[in-house]
């Protein structure tokens, strides 16, 4: 099994740049999710709208979890996005 994940966010605050990190964690049984986790990051920009997206290997897996978003930056994101499409 692979997904493709795609996301976008609206950057609010200042012209700066930094990332958003979105964290997902895969399962064979939607008990036991592994610590090893598959990460996406979104590169901020300015005031826009960014979109990112990238495919993962679930070959293992029946369940993934967003587990958290990290920023590094002072800029404020709204309307975060996370779509899967599974193949």
């Amino acid at each position: 099994t692979s997904a493709t994940v795609f996301v976008s966010c609206k950057c609010l605050t200042n012209a700066g740049t930094g990332t958003l990190t979105l964290v997902f964690q895969g399962s064979p049984d939607d008990s036991t999710y592994f610590t090893n986790a598959y990460s996406l990051d979104l590169t901020l920009n300015g005031t826009n709208t960014v979109y990112a997206f990238t495919h993962f290997d679930l070959t293992p897996f029946k369940f993934l979890k967003q587990t958290s978003i990290l920023n590094s930056s002072t800029n404020v994101c709204t309307n975060v996005t996370a779509s899967i499409l599974l193949k």
